[in-house]
């Protein structure tokens, strides 16, 4: 497959900066084989390993800004069941594979919004929970502004999480979940305050 040559220049680039071949293919709409393809021809080794543990794919600096910034304008940071979650949703399929793929993990939805109106463009959205969660918080905390306090309330939330891991008593259990359950309502009420409520 030919590309173009500003294409094939960026794939080493990317590569270099951490992302894996089946991110930078998504982030340019080519092939997997097509990136190996002009990695090979660069003399570019490729890593034994491209992801972290728990397989998340490794996230560079650059791709963690970027990442904050669209969770900042269109992520949705909230409680889904018990669960605390991450969503984002736009037009755009591909931005949202890739988000995806940063993420390691996710569950992708559509919404058909051109069935209502022909004018309007169906929505692409990711939901993001666990582990790839905990993943995409601890990269993109020193960049969000806008859901800065989110982020803050995501990161006591893991933390009590963590504590006792199982070993508590049930006198500490109950008082885990209270706190959790705390937290959970801060970040409902973020949601409904427009960030002006203090943490």
């Amino acid at each position: 497959m030919s590309i173009s040559k500003d294409k094939s220049e960026r794939i080493p680039i990317l590569y270099n900066q951490g992302m894996s071949s089946i991110a930078i293919a998504r982030k340019l709409g080519i092939g997997k084989f097509t990136v190996l393809k002009y990695l090979r021809q660069e003399g570019i080794t490729r890593r034994p390993c491209t992801k972290h543990f728990h397989h998340h794919t490794v996230i560079s600096d650059t791709d963690a800004a970027w990442l904050a910034g669209f969770i900042d304008g269109e992520g949705y940071i909230g409680i889904h069941g018990n669960k605390l979650s991450l969503s984002i949703s736009n037009a755009n399929q591909e931005s949202i594979l890739y988000v995806k793929d940063l993420a390691g993990g996710g569950s992708l939805f559509f919404k058909k919004n051109s069935a209502k109106n022909p004018k309007w463009s169906d929505i692409c959205v990711v939901r993001i929970i666990g582990q790839s969660l905990r993943h995409i918080i601890k990269h993109v905390a020193k960049y969000c502004i806008v859901k800065k306090k989110h982020i803050i309330l995501c990161e006591q939330w893991f933390k009590l999480q963590d504590q006792g891991k199982g070993r508590e008593n049930k006198s500490e259990f109950r008082n885990k979940f209270k706190l959790l359950s705390r937290d959970g309502f801060k970040i409902k009420m973020l949601n409904k305050s427009s960030n002006i409520m203090k943490i």
